[in-house]
């Protein structure tokens, strides 16, 4: 008996009585898969529409009082909530789903809508390049330049040096898309040509970031007298991409 172990009390827990746990149902979602869903430009009754359509609107009064617009669902944080009236923790956590998934819509809607698009120039020196163009067939054999800025990437089309053929023959070339993020710096340059008949073109030079190893961009041609507000226009983008965190990629597309 002094040799015999001695044995611990076993303490069984008891399960609890589910009839005393009242049962609750999964809190509405409002937002489906797409999740395209602006809520950029959203009033407070808009954001009372949205709290009832997740059965919280007894809270919107609340976040008409703050002043809570669409613009700012976003960046709302449990502390914000707690702060407006909201006790319990499923329905905030609710809220901070719902309004994630209205920011990631908000940022795919930006970052794949059409910003700007245009054909780029072929006679780019004035008269002089257009005799010449038109002796050596350029415009009978060659397509223009495609441009195209959307909320993530700036796509352009590009001779392919190695693929390039003989003159009065088609060139052949490639849809180049670029990630904004990795462009470092936009500026534009435009010349006065001798007997210039409009046929000149506004140069835009694009800089990426040399520490990636990217093939540099040929210059953009686009219209005369166009060449500054466009380069505002990507830089304005570029800006707005690096707010959103936009991954720095680059990929090519053979034509």
């Amino acid at each position: 008996e002094k040799n015999r172990k001695k044995q611990r009390p076993c303490s069984k827990k008891m399960p609890v009585e589910l009839s005393s746990i009242p049962e609750v149902k999964p809190l509405k979602t409002v937002l489906g898969k797409d999740e395209d869903v602006d809520a950029s430009n959203w009033t407070t009754r808009d954001v009372a529409k949205w709290l009832n359509a997740l059965e919280l609107g007894d809270y919107a009064p609340a976040f008409a009082e703050h002043r809570v617009t669409g613009n700012l669902l976003h960046v709302l944080t449990e502390a914000h909530f707690k702060e407006l009236g909201i006790k319990l923790v499923g329905e905030r956590a609710l809220l901070l789903k719902e309004t994630a998934k209205l920011y990631r819509g908000a940022v795919q809607k930006r970052r794949f809508r059409t910003i700007w698009q245009a054909e780029g120039m072929i006679y780019d020196k004035g008269l002089c390049d257009w005799l010449v163009k038109q002796c050596t067939c350029v415009p009978c054999c060659e397509d223009p330049d495609y441009y195209k800025l959307s909320g993530s990437t700036l796509y352009v089309s590009e001779i392919d040096t190695k693929r390039y053929k003989a003159a009065c023959c088609a060139t052949s070339k490639y849809n180049r898309a670029i990630d904004l993020s990795t462009i470092v710096g936009v500026s534009d340059f435009s010349r006065t040509h001798v007997c210039d008949c409009g046929c000149a073109a506004d140069h835009i030079t694009i800089e990426l970031d040399k520490e990636k190893g990217l093939e540099k961009v040929q210059p953009l041609l686009v219209k005369k007298g166009t060449g500054a507000d466009i380069a505002r226009t990507i830089q304005a983008a570029i800006e707005e991409a690096q707010s959103f965190g936009a991954p720095a990629k680059e990929h090519m597309i053979r034509m």
